[in-house]
């Protein structure tokens, strides 16, 4: 079954949330790092979050727990697929469009590549050279809304036959949460430097070069950290209890 059901890394990983949530951030920090370390994991890179066959629906080395569709136990309307990817035609994400928010997605640097996960407003030819999709020009030219995600692509690319386009993986824990998660931790366990730095090396290293965070407060550190779950983890469900637990306020 492999990355389908629990190892000691997520169970190491669960832990460190559970801390976080009880706001015991010196436990917190230290399953997050033993997650890590027992995981052998690492982030997503740029080319794999972009591809438009296996972008977020085909496990790899980052995620460390994932469920499986199977084409015999589903039905069109009845997967993830169909509901979240801006691609898929065949469920009610063809009708709804799943797309970010305008103002998180304003606050995503141009130089992170996370942001081409959703389609600009501003740019009039959405053309493939900048949004990877398996889609003809007349699709692009019809169906990529502003701010529609690419998140979650379909199987093999197939954007008609949800037997194969949704018969995918579908993550549960990455590794990413746990680096995001060790660096609020430290911050709030062993001081807020520490937890700006860690923040700084898993941004510069894994997700935009010139990202350059700094603060002496504790309370923005906290946003910082929940600002790039959010960013990450978009319709993966992560940062929500983060957000009941460090109270940002709501936009409605």
């Amino acid at each position: 079954l492999g990355k389908t059901i629990p190892s000691l890394a997520v169970v190491y990983g669960i832990k460190a949330k559970t801390y976080m949530w009880f706001e015991d951030y010196a436990n917190a920090a230290t399953y997050a790092q033993k997650a890590i370390e027992a995981s052998g994991a690492s982030p997503v890179t740029a080319a794999q979050w972009e591809d438009p066959n296996t972008g977020f629906c085909q496990a790899n080395q980052a995620w460390m727990w994932y469920i499986h569709y199977d084409a015999e136990t589903m039905r069109n309307l009845a997967n993830f697929t169909g509901w979240m990817s801006g691609e898929a035609d065949w469920g009610y994400s063809s009708l709804t469009r799943p797309s970010i928010d305008a103002s998180l997605y304003n606050k995503i640097a141009d130089t992170d590549f996370r942001k081409y996960t959703f389609v600009d407003p501003l740019v009039d030819d959405y053309g493939p050279w900048k949004y990877q999709t398996i889609g003809d020009q007349e699709w692009r030219d019809a169906m990529l809304t502003p701010y529609l995600s690419l998140k979650f692509r379909c199987g093999n690319g197939n954007m008609m036959d949800y037997a194969e386009g949704a018969a995918v993986d579908v993550p549960v824990m990455r590794i990413e949460e746990m680096y995001i998660t060790e660096a609020e931790a430290v911050g709030l366990s062993q001081g807020v430097e520490a937890g700006v730095t860690l923040l700084n090396n898993f941004m510069k290293t894994y997700r935009d070069a010139n990202y350059s965070f700094a603060t002496q407060k504790v309370e923005t550190l906290q946003a910082e950290c929940l600002l790039q779950k959010r960013i990450e983890f978009w319709g993966e469900g992560c940062a929500f209890y983060d957000a009941k637990r460090i109270k940002p306020g709501v936009m409605q």
